[in-house]
Order: structure tokens, then sequence, then C-alpha cells
């Protein structure tokens, strides 16, 4: 799972620096929505691990926005998906990145995780009204500037 996100760096790191547009990084984008989504479910019904299975989602959706704002030019999403980067960065990697170093992450339970995502979904409402009032349709073009990829 761990060359998921190496390889979205990578790409995001290559694509910068040849001054390419983040087309390409949004398709691939969907290919890794879909293994983070099989990465989710085998964690919560093979391993009976939810708390890493939820983290695991959430990267999936996250992605997934990657693939529709970078691949198919979905621009009224760009805020959202940026704000949404900015709190995963924090509920899905640095916390529980601090937590398994102080050898806590075994005590966080399911419940805090999903209160965390309610939290999060809360918190994106105001984002999520102004994006539906921003029309229903995506833009013609595809998005040039790739969105920075925060989790790791």
């Amino acid at each position: 799972g761990i060359f998921l996100f190496g390889f979205t760096y990578l790409y995001v790191g290559i694509s910068n620096l040849a001054g390419q547009p983040a087309t390409g990084l949004g398709w691939y984008s969907a290919w890794v929505a879909i293994m983070a989504t099989a990465f989710g479910i085998t964690n919560i019904v093979k391993f009976h691990d939810p708390t890493i299975g939820l983290l695991w989602l959430q990267w999936a959706v996250l992605w997934g926005l990657f693939w529709l704002v970078l691949g198919l030019g979905v621009s009224r999403l760009t805020a959202l998906t940026g704000w949404l980067t900015l709190i995963l960065s924090f509920t899905t990697c640095t916390i529980p990145g601090y937590l398994l170093l102080l050898g806590e992450w075994g005590h966080v339970h399911t419940w805090q995780v999903l209160v965390v995502i309610a939290a999060t979904a809360v918190a994106l409402v105001p984002v999520a009204r102004q994006t539906l009032r921003g029309g229903a349709t995506a833009s013609q073009e595809p998005a040039e500037t790739p969105v920075p990829v925060s989790a790791s």
C-alpha cells in the first residue's frame, strides 16, 4: 500500500518538474482510489482492523476526488478537494503517525475514527454547499496544475 503513496508523490514531482499537465496524475489517481478501496475493505473484512481500513477508505475518497478534479476536469470540486486534503493530512497521517510513535495506536477504537470522519464531513458542509451552488457540470478543460498530495 505504501507504493500507492510513493508513486503518487513521484508522479506529482516528475509532472511538476517537467511542466506537464496533471491529467495523467488524475487518471492514475482513479486506479489508486480503486486499490485504496480494496485495501480498506481487506483490512476490515480479512484482517479485522477497521481503524486502518477506515483510513484507507478515506484516502480512497481523496484519490477519487483527485481523479475527478485532475483527470476529468471537474474544477468546481477543487476547493472541496483541497480542504479535504488538508484535514485528512492531520486526521489520517499526522495524528495516527504520532500515536504509532507513542505506541498508542492500538488503543484507538473504531468509534473514535468514525467520530473523526463525521466531524470532517460536518466541517466540509459549507464547502460542499458552495460546490453544489457552483454548477453541476464539469469544466471543458482538465485542470492544469496538480493538487498537492498531503497523505502519506
